[in-house]
């Protein structure tokens, strides 16, 4: 029976990670880069992303996997293989994975989000100067979907051998990686997602990484106090990790409410205890268990209102939260509060029992 390889956390030299039994860790190479055009896009200057592989928490295996890609497509002097990173959930670190591989390639990367024609592609080709292994990061990239397949075909034939078809034919353009990052990759047809060979596997963060990604940020967050506010202890980090369902963009948010009670004096903070996160938490509008108010206002009208039992579509009309309801029903499923039934919806007998503990007015 295979084992699985333990890896030792760079971040934290006393934590061990177990890659999948048969998966290799990729050490680092001193292989030359294609070339030495990296530099952050300006769009994401400031902002909360890793700086090295080390400096990313978490995503070992999707980690793991693109730098041996990008290490052979070096040896071998090759842009690296079309890459579809995708993961139903947002903020767990798609566009840190794409940031790193471009470092790691040494190559150019320039952002694009949102429905992209072939036009608005060859302009970005041709103003940023893209040449062969440079990189585009495609956010969004389901949204190449709206208005029907056919309005995506032209990327089709370009992750195929590099080409638009122009008014005089097929117009050969220069060899660029597309990095797609999505969050419904079920959406795309099979044709477009047969053509990324690399699609490296997302999974959640453990309580614990999620921890350790809040330490990390506060350091970052908390460094414009002026050293009105300290950093929180290990309980305070795992409160916030689970309370953000251990989510690092909504870690970042919890974070910046933290900062700005401290510094404003609303919150002290004690050597032994740290912070009080009851008060951060009611501030922030989430209980601990990570139950924002949307998700609190949908439980307790599925109960009062519905019995219990309800359809998608009078859901929505009740509840008329913006941007609809697919983000709170995903942290509803997973907690196992709420489940799909031939009806619509339906509470769980776990998600009974927590309606009884939210205090909340419809």
């Amino acid at each position: 029976m295979e084992t699985a390889n333990i890896l030792t956390d760079p971040t934290d030299p006393t934590t061990t990670i177990a890659l999948p039994a048969g998966v290799a860790p990729v050490t680092p190479s001193t292989v030359s880069p294609l070339n030495t055009r990296f530099e952050i896009p300006e769009a994401f200057r400031g902002l909360d992303y890793p700086e090295s592989w080390d400096d990313m928490v978490g995503q070992e295996l999707a980690k793991n996997q693109i730098r041996l890609a990008a290490k052979s497509a070096r040896i071998r002097s090759k842009p690296l293989a079309h890459t579809l990173i995708a993961s139903g959930v947002a903020g767990l670190g798609k566009t840190s994975l794409a940031l790193l591989t471009a470092a790691e390639m040494g190559t150019k990367v320039v952002p694009i989000a949102g429905q992209t024609t072939a036009q608005d592609f060859r302009v970005l080709v041709n103003e940023n100067d893209l040449q062969d292994g440079d990189l585009v990061l495609m956010d969004e990239f389901h949204k190449m979907m709206d208005g029907g397949k056919r309005n995506a075909e032209w990327m089709l034939h370009y992750l195929q051998d590099f080409t638009l078809m122009g008014p005089l034919g097929p117009e050969k353009m220069p060899h660029i990686t597309i990095i797609a990052a999505t969050t419904h990759a079920s959406v795309l047809p099979e044709t477009i997602l047969g053509r990324f060979p690399l699609i490296p596997q997302m999974t959640g963060y453990t309580l614990e990484e999620a921890s350790r990604v809040a330490a990390k940020m506060a350091e970052r967050v908390l460094a414009d106090s002026y050293s009105l506010a300290s950093q929180p202890t290990e309980s305070n980090c795992e409160i916030i990790a689970e309370a953000s369902n251990r989510n690092p963009r909504a870690i970042r948010q919890l974070l910046c409410t933290l900062r700005d009670l401290a510094v404003t004096g609303e919150i002290g903070f004690d050597p032994h205890d740290g912070y009080d996160m009851d008060i951060v938490l009611m501030q922030f509008g989430v209980t601990a268990d990570g139950l924002d108010r949307a998700a609190q206002r949908y439980l307790v009208t599925l109960a009062e209102v519905f019995n219990g039992t309800a359809g998608e579509e009078a859901l929505k009309d009740m509840l008329q939260e913006p941007g609809g309801l697919n983000t709170v029903e995903r942290v509803l499923f997973d907690k196992r509060l709420v489940t799909r039934a031939a009806k619509g919806r339906t509470l769980t007998n776990k998600g009974k029992l927590r309606v009884q503990n939210l205090d909340v007015t419809l």
